[in-house]
């Protein structure tokens, strides 16, 4: 959505609209940018689980400090809109993407505006455990490091054969999906 809005440029500038209109027209026009701007925001950051009720919202979107996480996330992303929206239009490009990606979570932690290095695991939590629904045999390995290749392949195998489990690719790149919930020991 962010590089979206940099495509198609925006009429009103940065932040609050900026628009000198003194008619009614102009007006309703300059605050519906501005319930667009912020609506944009939120749901941004609502797609990445960043919750922030309207109020503070409106606020945060207003330049107003932020208290917790989720406002950090939220100043990052208004930032990076308002710094998109002033910029002059400029191609696509892998550099482009990673000053915004910075800007995002300039306010966070300070870790954008670099590649990841390690997959998401997609995990569930049953009976409190946090088990992976989806892994690598990395990722064997990295779990449970005294078991050789052999043996993780024997028992992917096994699994596999009792329906659960299966593997989607094949070799490196072969990502292995639980298909039914691992047996719970009883005593």
């Amino acid at each position: 959505m962010l590089i979206a809005a940099h495509i198609g440029g925006s009429p009103h500038g940065s932040g609050p609209c900026s628009c000198e209109s003194t008619s009614a027209a102009g007006e309703k026009s300059c605050a519906r940018a501005d319930n667009a701007r912020v609506a944009s925001i939120r749901a941004s950051n609502a797609i990445e689980g960043a919750e922030v009720d309207d109020e503070r919202a409106e606020r945060l979107a207003g330049g107003a400090r932020f208290r917790n996480r989720n406002e950090r996330e939220f100043a990052g992303y208004r930032d990076a809109v308002d710094e998109l929206m002033r910029a002059e239009p400029e191609p696509i490009s892998v550099p482009l993407i990673l000053h915004y990606h910075r800007q995002i979570y300039q306010h966070v932690d300070g870790r954008g505006g670099s590649f990841k290095s390690d997959d998401n695991a997609i995990v569930s939590y049953e009976s409190g455990r946090r088990q992976a629904s989806r892994f690598t045999i990395a990722d064997i390995r990295k779990a449970v490091p005294g078991i050789s290749d052999q043996t993780i392949r024997l028992v992917l195998s096994e699994c596999r054969d009792a329906a659960q489990i299966r593997a989607e690719g094949t070799g490196r790149s072969a990502v292995w999906v639980r298909l039914t919930a691992p047996p719970v020991a009883t005593r």
